[in-house]
């Protein structure tokens, strides 16, 4: 997109949505990752859309693979080393912390709903103790009422269902 990264950004989340509305999960995951490795503060409105986008494309397939994120743009974006057994997990974390701080740093108006996403997304991948510090960050700034408090509780369920915490499930849905 002419070097623009908040083109790009938009581009890789047009793609992103295109991808996932065709049935190409990990197309659609590889696009949304790529949306948040390059946003940048101008164009901080794209980020929880994003997040949002990605969480549900992990929801659905469980994994990331850090290579096919960067393959194709390596020379965009700062190096990551992609052969660790972890990658796609970490950078996953790294691009939803980076997404988030944008988030604070504006202090935007979709930061909670924002972070029980990105708890989402970090659950889809196992990494429950990630996820647990969004989910607890979410319910510090959450105000009795607000209209995102359920969006917290189905993503802590969420999260609590695939890390095994059966009986929170209920408690929290109930």
């Amino acid at each position: 997109e002419g070097g623009d990264p908040a083109e790009a950004a938009m581009a890789f989340r047009a793609a992103a949505e295109w991808r996932r509305g065709r049935s190409q999960p990990d197309a659609a995951a590889r696009s949304a990752a790529r949306a948040l490795l390059v946003v940048t503060v101008e164009a901080t409105d794209l980020v929880p859309a994003c997040v949002v986008l990605l969480a549900n494309i992990l929801t659905a397939t469980r994994s990331s693979v850090a290579g096919d994120v960067i393959e194709g743009i390596e020379g965009y974006v700062p190096h990551f080393e992609t052969s660790a057994p972890d990658a796609g997990r970490t950078m996953t974390r790294a691009l939803l912390v980076r997404g988030l701080d944008l988030l604070r740093t504006a202090g935007h108006p979709e930061l909670v709903a924002t972070l029980a996403a990105a708890a989402t997304a970090s659950g889809a991948l196992a990494d429950f103790t990630t996820a647990r510090v969004f989910l607890d960050e979410a319910a510090n700034y959450a105000i009795d009422g607000d209209n995102v408090l359920p969006r917290i509780r189905y993503a802590s369920a969420t999260v609590a269902f695939w890390s095994g915490k059966y009986s929170s499930v209920v408690d929290l849905l109930a």
